[in-house]
């Protein structure tokens, strides 16, 4: 038998919405794309593609507003035509005024697989380069900024693609970073990139993550704890994974979910 591999997305999911995890890789019928996933996937891609000398900034550009054009003709609905204007904005300004790392060290979307206490997980690194005995990992983030409150657990993968690196590199010193696509830093605070004025003088949005052994070690108990209780359910009946969230009240459940009508069927029974 294959041994079984977990990503950080599916042990999110798990945490997330129960449900959607049963959905998702206990049938297997994996959800299609929201708004937000398809423009992100393209984001990113369209940044690596810059990183690797096969996109200009223009030419990134008008792939970006091309697959927002895509993105209506495939029904991804926006929450409004406001929320869709701004996000639009802020990328397309981005992506217009991105400048490559120029490191012939980078590595682009780089597989991984890692063993932690017997589990073993994988995913890709969107992008890692070496200055000096430095590492920077960096994570392309199209999603809007969280509170500083929130910054451990959303630095959870992070601090694995840290591990990682540190494992297979260990004389270098780790430095994560999240890049905010659609912010930059102007007076040390993160802006929206709509709000910036013609002469701002700003950075691009990079959020520094610390790498320590107590960060590290938090990243794995995480892992271990989730995978675990993943492994108590019962997966033969739908009933043992329960909605997480209202169909009817949540914000994922009512903008993003392609399971929103099938929960909201079984509640109405």
């Amino acid at each position: 038998m294959e041994e079984e591999k977990y990503s950080f997305s599916r042990l999110e999911t798990f945490h997330n919405c129960r449900r959607l995890y049963y959905h998702n890789y206990v049938q297997k019928n994996r959800s299609g794309d929201n708004i937000y996933s398809f423009l992100g996937t393209v984001t990113h891609e369209l940044t690596q593609g810059m990183e690797q000398g096969h996109e200009t900034n223009e030419s990134a550009t008008k792939k970006f507003i091309e697959a927002v054009d895509d993105a209506e003709m495939l029904d991804l609905p926006w929450m409004s035509e406001n929320v869709k204007n701004k996000y639009v904005d802020c990328i397309v300004h981005f992506l217009e005024n991105y400048k490559p790392t120029n490191n012939n060290t980078i590595r682009i979307e780089d597989y991984f697989e890692i063993d932690i206490n017997g589990i073993i997980l994988r995913g890709y690194i969107d992008l890692w380069y070496r200055i000096g005995m430095d590492i920077y990992v960096v994570d392309l983030k199209t999603s809007t900024k969280f509170a500083k409150k929130d910054l451990p657990k959303k630095s959870r993968q992070l601090l694995l693609y840290g591990i990682h690196l540190s494992e297979k590199y260990p004389d270098y010193n780790i430095i994560l970073q999240f890049n905010m696509l659609k912010y930059v830093l102007r007076n040390g605070k993160l802006v929206e990139r709509t709000k910036i004025d013609l002469f701002d003088e700003y950075e691009d949005g990079i959020v520094d993550v610390d790498y320590s052994e107590e960060a590290a070690n938090e990243a794995k108990e995480y892992v271990t704890n989730t995978v675990k209780e993943i492994n108590q359910i019962d997966t033969s009946n739908i009933g043992n994974w329960h909605m997480d969230n209202d169909p009817n009240k949540d914000f994922f459940c009512r903008n993003l979910c392609s399971y929103r009508e099938t929960c909201l069927g079984m509640l109405n029974k």
